[in-house]
């Protein structure tokens, strides 16, 4: 258990947003044409999907503030005794950001309006912070091979990645796509947020949910300069906004796909592959979903325009790949214990000795064995278990890439298939002009059944296990309006993880079924080494099980005093791992050639299948885990 308290309070010009928020603030200060600046001035911001407004009131130095606001299109108005109404739209208010609007009153009456036209100026006057805005603009048209919204990230100078085996397609650790170092810094420093929660599980300080693409409004990449709320980070800050309901309904439905069959094949590919029989690599892949959102209606009971709102999103992903694999493997006359053509890459015969016949050198130094008579193993001398086991080697199934030694006789096409579902929820409310809240539920459930080399119970392949990732992130930030000049948030979150991972082997007594000693727990098939040939059994780390989580709970004040903004907050997390791993549980044997060598001129001697064959273990290991912790 780890606790991290950080307490942030600073005095700026223009006022700061709540702790690790992605909502934003419109600020400036209004002049009358004249160029004195002007109090009292109610000022209505006007969000425009939702027909919600928020409001302040000029300083005495005619400084207003409206922090808090969600990201989106607003419409501006100002009302004042004696002035024009002043009304400016179509202003666009990005993720974290703090856009200054400025305006000027003409002296009139408050029935005629003066409309205002025309950009913002783009350049950030307000903060000290570097970043980029990755905004929606971005995120919908952009080509995203496998739609992982954090593939962006890449886009934003000085975000350097470190894992571009899979580029977001096909990635399905998380563990990975997290290590990048922003403007420098170490990989495993940087802070992922969605909605203002912390978005990250403890170990590799991995992403948890990645959101799906129609989910996400937009986000920033904070790069340099932080602001104080971010003191818990030694690189940068990557903060989500996700889409919200709104008064007007909409929605999607989509699929995309891959098949081989649509792909065009290798430049210098004229004919099938002659170990596979194939042109192209196997490939399928379909990703599906869709969104929905708007105001919450139920007919005869609520009407939730311009009050409470919701978006729901839904994706699957199916991906199953394969690429060939190549392996040595036992001949036919090696498995039933002929050894009199285990050649050399020279064309040599390959001697093996005896180890039953090892002895003091009575000539000099060290050892001597005694060759096994005709290079071949009497079946009387065959180890039972060895025997049993070598029903689960397979066989030769492609011509030797060296005839002399039959090296890399055997092939494997065996495809991994990995499905992953996410899941978006959103809720909006607002209980009156000073209180609202806001509450989002994400979940990813990844399943990887690896095959391995598709050797069912005795695959030695690590990503032979069955990975069952499920990872959940849930905020609920509540929000009250003191006065036009204090402004409170509260937040809760928590993230989660959890996954266990099982050798397909796991639970089925394999140990009983092969005949070993039963001082071994009957958990799994039993890992087998031997020099030469393709190990078997389950990988060490093949049984465990990782569950983390992060709890974060965030309580942040802003108040408005003329020019200034003060704002002092908590944001308390706890975290906690736990991480199981069972390894080695039922056993990892080794079968070295040099138990079968020639002890005094060892080179070009010995054989591990002999020494297999034989039973004569090399080494070994068996660990013991007490309990789960």
């Amino acid at each position: 258990m780890r606790r991290t308290v950080s307490l942030a309070a600073a005095v700026l010009a223009a006022v700061s947003l709540p702790a690790q928020s992605p909502r934003g603030t419109i600020t400036g200060t209004i002049t009358d044409s004249q160029g004195a600046r002007v109090p009292g001035v109610e000022v209505v911001a006007l969000h425009t999907a939702t027909n919600i407004p928020y409001r302040a009131t000029s300083s005495q130095d005619g400084t207003y503030s409206i922090p808090a606001l969600p990201v989106g299109r607003f419409d501006l108005s100002a009302r004042a005794a004696g002035f024009k109404a002043f009304q400016r739209s179509g202003l666009t208010l990005e993720v974290a950001q703090t856009l200054r609007v400025d305006m000027t009153l003409e002296v009139g009456a408050m029935s005629e309006t003066i409309t205002v036209t025309g950009e913002v100026p783009r350049v950030q006057t307000e903060q000290s912070t570097l970043g980029t805005v990755v905004e929606r603009q971005r995120i919908e048209p952009l080509p995203l091979n496998g739609r992982h919204v954090f593939n962006l990230v890449k886009l934003v100078a000085g975000v350097r990645p470190v894992d571009r085996s899979t580029d977001g397609f096909g990635e399905i650790t998380n563990q990975g796509f997290s290590q990048m170092s922003i403007n420098g810094g170490p990989l495993y420093g940087n802070q992922f947020f969605v909605d203002g929660g912390m978005n990250t599980v403890p170990v590799h300080n991995e992403i948890s949910v990645v959101p799906m693409v129609d989910a996400v409004e937009e986000f920033k990449v904070e790069t340099n300069s932080l602001k104080a709320e971010f003191g818990q980070t030694s690189g940068g800050v990557v903060n989500v906004a996700t889409k919200a309901g709104g008064n007007e309904f909409s929605g999607s439905l989509y699929e995309f796909f891959r098949n081989d069959a649509l792909d065009a094949r290798h430049a210098f590919s004229v004919s099938r592959d002659p170990l596979t029989g194939r042109i192209k690599p196997i490939l399928r892949y379909n990703q599906y979903g869709g969104t929905a959102g708007g105001p919450v209606l139920i007919p005869k009971l609520y009407n939730g325009k311009n009050r409470t709102f919701f978006f729901a999103g839904y994706e699957q992903w199916r991906h199953s790949t394969s690429t060939l694999r190549r392996e040595t493997v036992p001949t036919e006359l090696e498995r039933a214990g002929d050894f009199t053509r285990t050649l050399d890459g020279s064309g040599a015969l390959i001697m093996a000795f005896d180890p039953a016949t090892t002895r003091l050198n009575p000539a000099g130094a060290g050892y001597v064995r005694d060759p096994l008579a005709g290079n071949i193993v009497p079946r009387s001398r065959m180890d039972p278990l060895s025997l049993k086991i070598l029903e689960f080697m397979p066989k030769p199934n492609a011509p030797p890439e060296d005839a002399r030694t039959y090296s890399l006789n055997f092939i494997s096409l065996a495809a991994t298939p990995i499905r992953q579902g996410v899941t978006n929820l959103r809720a909006d409310h607002r209980f009156s002009d000073k209180d609202s809240t806001f509450f989002r539920y994400s979940v990813t459930r990844n399943t990887r059944q690896g095959s391995g080399y598709g050797l069912g119970p005795a695959d030695p392949d690590l990503f032979s296990r069955r990975d069952q990732r499920d990872n959940h992130n849930a905020v609920v930030s509540y929000t009250r309006v003191f006065s036009p000049s204090m402004i409170n948030e509260l937040k809760g979150n928590v993230t989660r993880q959890n996954l266990p991972f099982l050798h397909p082997s796991f639970g089925e007594n394999w140990p009983d079924k092969l005949g070993l000693p039963a001082i071994f727990p009957r958990d799994l098939f039993p890992r087998v080494g031997i020099t030469g040939v393709l190990a078997l059994g389950a990988n060490p780390t093949s049984a465990g099980i990782r569950a983390q989580h992060y709890l974060q709970l965030a309580d942040v004040i802003s108040i408005v005093k003329g020019r200034h903004t003060i704002k002092a907050g908590v944001d308390q997390r706890w975290s906690r791992l736990n991480w199981f791993l069972r390894r080695n549980i039922s056993g990892n044997f080794s079968f070295a050639s040099s138990l079968t060598n020639n002890p005094q001129r060892p080179a070009g001697t010995g054989i591990g299948m002999v020494t297999y064959l034989l039973g004569e273990v090399s080494g070994g290991q068996h660990e013991f885990n007490s309990a789960f912790s």
